[in-house]
Parts: structure tokens; sequence; C-alpha cells
């Protein structure tokens, strides 16, 4: 699972967020991973914290994210986007002679 979060500052006209996910890192590759909207919990004078885990990630895979913010008017904006990368760790215990 990855998890990826955002912060708002504030939110002028956003009426909900859109998460996009490439493996290729081409933004016209990019399928949408949030089966529905995130509606938006900020305000034009407060922001909000925002969670999604993007549990169809496959291990050892790297991806490209977009987060998209839908207007109150349709449009649509792209916000930022980041990479990152589902990893193993394995742990062992520690063994002495």
């Amino acid at each position: 699972m990855i998890q990826l979060s955002w912060e708002t500052s504030f939110e002028l006209q956003v009426q909900a967020f859109q998460l996009w996910r490439s493996d290729t890192g081409n933004r016209g590759d990019a399928e949408q991973i949030t089966a529905s909207v995130i509606p938006s919990r900020g305000t034009a004078g407060s922001g909000a914290t925002y969670s999604f885990d993007d549990r169809t990630a496959t291990l050892g895979k790297s991806y490209t994210y977009w987060l998209v913010a839908i207007n109150g008017d349709g449009s649509t904006e792209n916000l930022a986007s980041t990479m990152g990368a589902l990893q193993q760790s394995l742990y062992l215990p520690q063994v002495r002679r």
C-alpha cells in the first residue's frame, strides 16, 4: 500500500479531488485510481488535510501520481505530481553465537 497525503491552505471553489496514477511517468497514460471523487472539506478561508491509500500498487513498481482538483464549474486542474514505489522490507532477528 502506498499512502498519499496532501494539505491545502485554502480551497476556493474546489468541489472535490481525484488521484491519477501511471507506471510510465506520462500523464497521458495515467488512470484514475479513486473510485469516486474525494469531496472537498476546506473553504476559501481555511484548508484541510487529506489521505488516500493506494491498495492496488504492485510491489517493486514505480508510479507517478497526479492530484487533480475539480472546480465548482466542472473544470479540472492538475495541482501536483509525485513519484512513489511500494517496497518490501524484510526484518530478520539478530542471532549471536
